[in-house]
């Protein structure tokens, strides 16, 4: 009982030290480490035995710490060798000067290379770390489209994937809104691409104004845009969509010449008998019903 209840002191001590006096925790290790290895030495006579004194210098590498701690191992590690040489005897009378210097010299070249090897893998470190965020950046930019800044065509298709194998497991209200901006071609023909741009710039920020926690704007092409919604009730589906198209149209702008922009939308619900390519038709069929029947409306899907 008191072995155990020792044991457990002893770990919660060595936990405890560790996360909270890591420095400390580290130091300790390798004075003990520079012990145990005088202890080896003192206990075998067998000849060669004083290079364990090398050992201790791992120590900071197999703790994953910087130079500085190295070359206190490197220390530690000379001051007990010579203590050893100095004071107990039977080391002393069988340690020639020779090997003094090639022990001293084997300790001193083991730091560097510990050093050298550490500082590389740093380095090597600091290099997978760079390509990995660079790699990320690639994939973030990837799925952006550049010009609204908005997720392209290619995320939208992966979101909405990801929604559909999450509502498998837990269905949960999902809508699918397609916006259109009305009469684009005309803007394009009357005011320029230049223009143009700006006018789908515009409705890009409206959207990233408009969205909430459970929405996720897209620009799914040319000047056709998508929200996917969640976890809401129709009626807000709705008044979300509502929201979104007074919001765009009720703005002037002065490099259409002062004219307002409008969006149709349509707006659609999945159900677990819908395939994902049908519940895009159902909410584009919508959007083709707010444009037939004069623009700048919602039109909903009646399931």
């Amino acid at each position: 009982m008191i072995v155990t209840l020792v044991q457990i002191v002893l770990i919660a001590t060595a936990e405890w030290t560790l996360r909270y006096r890591k420095q400390f925790f580290i130091d300790v290790m390798i004075v003990l480490g520079a012990v145990l290895a005088a202890t080896l030495c003192i206990v075998n006579k067998e000849p060669g035995i004083l290079f364990v004194l090398v050992l201790p210098i791992l120590v900071p590498t197999f703790l994953g710490q910087q130079q500085n701690r190295t070359l206190f191992s490197l220390a530690a590690s000379l001051v007990t060798y010579f203590l050893l040489v100095m004071f107990h005897e039977t080391i002393r009378i069988r340690t020639s000067p020779n090997e003094v210097i090639l022990i001293v010299s084997l300790m001193v070249s083991f730091a560097f290379i510990t050093v050298g090897v550490h500082k590389r893998g740093s380095e090597l470190l600091k290099i997978l770390l760079s390509s990995i965020r660079e790699k990320q950046e690639i994939e973030r930019v990837s799925k952006l489209d550049a010009l609204t800044g908005l997720s392209n065509h290619r995320n939208f298709h992966e979101t909405l994937e990801r929604h559909l194998d999450e509502y498998d497991r837990d269905p949960f209200p999902l809508y699918l809104l397609l916006l259109d901006l009305d009469s684009f071609k005309k803007v394009n023909d009357t005011y320029g691409h230049l223009a143009g741009d700006l006018a789908l710039k515009y409705v890009a920020g409206v959207l990233q104004t408009a969205m909430i926690d459970q929405a996720a704007a897209f620009r799914y092409g040319g000047e056709e845009f998508a929200v996917l919604l969640t976890h809401c009730t129709p009626s807000e589906a709705i008044r979300f969509a509502d929201r979104i198209r007074e919001e765009i149209a009720k703005q002037a702008h002065p490099e259409l010449g002062g004219r307002h922009l409008s969006v149709s939308i349509g707006v659609s619900r999945y159900r677990p008998e819908l395939h994902k390519e049908e519940l895009f038709a159902e909410a584009d069929a919508c959007l083709y019903e707010a444009k037939r029947t004069g623009k700048n409306k919602v039109v909903v899907h009646k399931d």
